[in-house]
């Protein structure tokens, strides 16, 4: 049996805790590296989803205005009732924006960053 000395142990136990709060910060860089990788894949899917939506969105109001300009001779009309609709949209989206957008936008990115136990 070897006998070691308080200094031998306590240089070992120094080493050993060194090792320790060493893996630690490194498992906490990955464990934030992979919430970010969360969240960014998130925002990316958002944004790409809404630029594919605003397309939609804009060929459907060209082929309403067009679609209007030929059934009742004035295209211009057509335009003119897409920009009403336009604007009673944004009226109730900015009344709405609480719960449409802020909510869900902080339920989603908490559930990405507090759940551990969810699994992808």
């Amino acid at each position: 049996m070897k006998n070691y000395s308080l200094e031998e142990n306590f240089s070992e136990l120094k080493g050993l805790l060194k090792d320790y709060f060493e893996a630690r910060v490194n498992l906490l860089k990955a464990f934030i590296l992979e919430k970010i990788a969360k969240v960014g894949t998130y925002f990316i899917t958002a944004i790409v989803f809404l630029i594919i939506l605003l397309f939609i969105i804009l060929f459907s109001t060209f082929a309403f205005c067009f679609w209007y300009g030929n059934k009742f001779g004035n295209i211009a009309e057509g335009f003119l009732i897409s920009a009403g609709f336009y604007v009673l949209l944004a009226i109730a989206v900015f009344l709405l924006r609480r719960p449409l957008f802020t909510n869900s936008i902080v339920k989603n990115i908490g559930s990405v960053i507090f759940d551990e136990n969810k699994k992808d």
